[in-house]
């Protein structure tokens, strides 16, 4: 019985980097794929693209900024259980690649092509697929929906990111907005941390004493 499944990777990739290791990063990305019982189907062309909005994210110790990528992606077939590997070794190359999305998708490359770019830009597509790699973040203390939406605005969408970003720069978000001001993010990177971590009732026990996400 084949249980496998297509699956796409985008990738957006650090445009401070040179060609050749562009190219290099997505070789890596492919032989990861390979190394992680999945075979390689097709990849996308190697584009130099502006973002729709600026994406923060933390490399290393520090949060980088990026307003434009090198956008790519990489389809596969594979079984579901191969994929928390294929996480795994791509998160440790975030150097290079600072953004990914993995899907259920489709055959047909074009469309494919266009789902990965709208997302990775707005956070939205009319391609539909499966399995976007997105969090409730409203499951942190203190995050509405409204402030769920600011967030995705600037490429925040899982527990992970949320928990990668330093409260000055949520600090920073908010004040765009005069109606999220008010709220004060210094729990939330940690609460999202332990949602991150799976560590449910850790999470809950420390809501409990927390008022509006604030201790």
């Amino acid at each position: 019985m084949n249980n496998k499944n297509i699956y796409e990777i985008g990738l957006l990739i650090n445009p401070n980097l040179p060609q050749q290791k562009v190219e290099e990063t997505v070789e890596k990305v492919e032989k990861i794929v390979s190394k992680n019982n999945a075979s390689v189907i097709s990849k996308g062309e190697i584009v130099d693209i502006e973002l729709a909005y600026q994406i923060i994210t933390k490399i290393g110790s520090a949060n980088e900024r990026f307003d434009k990528a090198y956008f790519t992606w990489v389809k596969f077939e594979s079984e579901t259980s191969n994929m928390d590997a294929v996480k795994t070794e791509v998160d440790k190359i975030k150097k290079e690649v600072f953004r990914y999305l993995i899907t259920k998708t489709v055959a047909d490359d074009e469309q494919t092509d266009k789902f990965s770019l709208d997302f990775m830009q707005t956070g939205e597509s009319e391609v539909a697929v499966e399995e976007l790699e997105t969090n409730d973040l409203t499951k942190i203390e203190g995050i509405g929906p409204k402030t769920a939406e600011a967030l995705a605005t600037k490429g925040i969408v899982t527990f992970k990111d949320l928990a990668e970003t330093s409260v000055e720069d949520l600090k920073a978000l908010l004040l765009e907005d005069s109606t999220l001001s008010k709220f004060d993010p210094k729990t939330w990177p940690e609460q999202a941390k332990l949602a991150f971590e799976e560590k449910w009732d850790e999470l809950e026990k420390w809501q409990d004493e927390l008022d509006g996400g604030v201790e």
